[in-house]
């Protein structure tokens, strides 16, 4: 039994040829997906303009054994569970046993709320002008102290998540988590993360009987001429 893991795609409305195409071959390559929240992003897109969007991609997911734990991104009180027509299962966490090892698999919002999670209209707010917070960011010297909150929200957020795993070790061997966008494998603490993907790179993780692997990958781009 060869699993899939990955998080925090954020899909929206906007179909991306290429990161289609090699989240669909990974997906043909193992016998079970896991996809641990914020698959899509509700704050950007209707799950409907989603689905219609990204259905390449779900009508394979739906032939593969697909379990999907939504995030605070894509929250199951949003979902109709038919619907979700490319997941066999859909809960907000979940254990599996893949060789020797117990893996307990759940987003992580739950256990280290973010912003939205205690504010979601203030979210869907400034969610309208996502767009230009994303320039601002590249583009501006606010940009600097922005990518600077953030990634000291998501240092806290990890914490958070090591703490609860050292604290619920018993429960299971390792605790995989998505959530905060960084890259984490501490054994030590029963703690991974695959961290964020996006249009330019795949980061997830492979579990089989002999253990677990990290992989990071850009996306090569469609030329267009």
């Amino acid at each position: 039994m060869r699993t899939l893991i990955f998080s925090d795609t954020h899909l929206t409305d906007h179909f991306d040829q290429s990161q289609c195409d090699y989240i669909v071959k990974l997906v043909k390559s193992v016998d079970q997906v896991i996809l641990n929240g914020d698959f899509w992003d509700g704050y950007l897109c209707s799950y409907e303009d989603f689905a219609r969007a990204w259905q390449p991609l779900l009508g394979v997911l739906a032939k593969t054994k697909t379990i999907y734990i939504p995030g605070n991104h894509d929250r199951y009180e949003w979902l109709s569970k038919q619907r979700i027509h490319f997941a066999s299962l859909h809960n907000d966490e979940v254990t599996v046993k893949i060789g020797n090892l117990r893996y307990r698999i759940q987003h992580g919002n739950t256990i280290a709320p973010e912003f939205d999670d205690r504010h979601q209209a203030l979210t869907q707010f400034f969610a309208r002008f996502y767009w230009m917070i994303v320039w601002l960011r590249k583009h501006s010297l606010l940009g600097i102290l922005m990518r600077k909150y953030d990634q000291r929200v998501s240092q806290d957020l990890e914490k958070t998540l090591i703490d609860y795993a050292r604290a619920q070790s018993v429960q299971a061997d390792l605790f995989v988590f998505g959530h905060t966008h960084l890259v984490a494998n501490v054994p030590e603490s029963q703690y991974l993360n695959p961290g964020i993907s996006t249009p330019q790179m795949m980061r997830y993780l492979l579990i089989d009987t002999e253990g677990y692997l990290f992989f990071e990958a850009s996306i090569p781009q469609h030329k267009v001429y």
